[in-house]
């Protein structure tokens, strides 16, 4: 039977719940109990929710449900999945401040000059333009989204406009300013400078929760990607596959010996224990 879908496994509703539920647990893990982030957040929580749809697998299900309790806590699965579910949260709010600018506040003075400039110039440019085939498309595009990033691209492109068209433009007896090509640039590069600044903040705190799910999602995939190898371990251990990019702790070098001695065996983890009898 084919899988359901990861989208309507993880809705957005899901993991916003998810998100809530954990932040309590998130914001408690201290500076010092950080793991090493790996270099692909995205691969990580991809990997992390199709191991948990892989171990909630009706059959595999049963089979984590009837391992030894003092071995393995059927918890630790719900955790795992409630945990990526709130870190594919995380980033989706992470993109969307990144590409609105949700956070800035602009200065009311400053908020109505960018507003009043975006609509006068499109005035002019539509009076002129809007029924003209190669330009009309482009045009009706301002100002149809909201949002400083959009407000910040408009001005932009009007001043481009403008300077474009600049022999019709000027003819303009009512809504034309001469100056208003010089004043959305300046109020552009302002928007540009605001939004770098408000960004780096947003984007730094939601980079700090991601660092912090992350060290409490890789103990848990990794306790149930060991226990999945065991329960497959004559066939099919390799679908628990690694996190990417998890760096692993550096063995300590062992003292050489002579051809003569025998080297100790090596010590593994069950994983990778299993990994080999697969």
């Amino acid at each position: 039977m084919a899988r359901t879908p990861a989208e309507s496994r993880h809705t957005p509703d899901l993991c916003a719940a998810a998100y809530e539920a954990l932040l309590p647990r998130i914001e408690a893990v201290e500076a010092a109990a950080l793991l090493p982030a790996p270099p692909d957040v995205r691969a990580v929580v991809r990997v992390a929710l199709e191991t948990s749809d892989l171990a909630d697998e009706e059959e595999l299900r049963a089979r984590f449900a009837r391992l030894p309790a003092e071995e393995f806590s059927p918890t630790v699965t719900e955790a795992l999945r409630e945990t990526a579910r709130a870190m594919r949260h995380m980033l989706l709010r992470r993109d969307a401040a990144e590409g609105q600018g949700s956070g800035v506040l602009l200065q009311e003075e400053f908020a109505t000059a960018a507003h009043d400039t975006r609509a006068r110039m499109l005035k002019v440019a539509l009076h002129y333009f809007e029924d003209d085939a190669s330009h009309a498309a482009e045009l009706k595009r301002i100002g149809r989204k909201k949002g400083h990033v959009q407000l910040r691209d408009d001005l932009e492109r009007l001043a481009n406009f403008y300077e474009a068209t600049r022999e019709v433009i000027e003819r303009d007896p009512k809504w034309y300013r001469a100056g208003d090509v010089v004043e959305a640039r300046r109020i552009a590069t302002e928007l540009t400078t605001l939004l770098k600044a408000a960004q780096s903040d947003e984007l730094g705190q939601w980079d700090a929760r991601l660092a912090q799910a992350y060290s409490l999602l890789l103990p848990a995939h990794e306790e149930v990607r060991a226990a999945g190898q065991f329960l497959l371990r004559n066939g099919g251990a390799e679908r628990f596959v690694a996190l990417p990019g998890v760096r692993r702790r550096a063995r300590k070098e062992e003292p050489r010996t002579t051809s003569s001695e025998a080297a100790p065996a090596a010590e593994t983890t069950p994983a990778e224990t299993t990994a080999a009898e697969a």
